[in-house]
């Protein structure tokens, strides 16, 4: 029988102030997502996916605004989808599927007009069908703006 690996982030990562992306997936972390890894302001990609990181999504990541695309997808995690998610204005991707995420997706998720790929796929979400439907909808009516936008720009040359 093989020990079993535990893995970690380790904490001098925090140190790389001018670090833009973590691509750390299928590496056998364990334990849970570090608020510390707020510090990295200037992130704009965190890939953790395929792991066996547990527990819930700080709350403090909700804040880092630059953050683009948040992979967590195939962990453990557990919890809710806090409304504070809207903290991640420039959030391009999100993938937190297959864990055991529950509860309902806030409604506030449609703030994030930016927010293109997503993946709940598999999370114990009440909600999951209907906010995929708004999701859709929003997708569309943002194609419509830049449709007429880009016409009235030809129309007025």
């Amino acid at each position: 029988m093989s020990a079993q690996k535990h893995v970690y982030i380790v904490p001098e990562i925090y140190y790389l102030k001018n670090l833009v992306k973590i691509d750390l997936r299928h590496n056998y972390i364990s334990g849970t997502v570090p608020s510390e890894i707020t510090r990295l302001k200037l992130l704009r990609e965190l890939n953790l996916y395929g792991n066996s990181i547990s527990g819930s999504l700080p709350v403090e990541l909700y804040s880092m605004q630059g953050l683009e695309r948040l992979v967590i997808g195939r962990n453990q995690l557990t919890g809710i989808i806090v409304p504070e998610i809207t903290g991640l204005a420039r959030l391009r991707e999100l993938h937190l599927g297959y864990n055991s995420i529950t509860g309902y997706l806030p409604t506030s998720l449609g703030a994030l007009v930016s927010l293109g790929k997503h993946d709940f796929i598999v999370s114990n979400i009440t909600n999951f069908l209907l906010l995929t439907i708004y999701f859709v909808r929003i997708c569309q009516y943002k194609r419509q703006f830049y449709r007429r936008k880009l016409n009235r720009k030809h129309l007025l040359k």
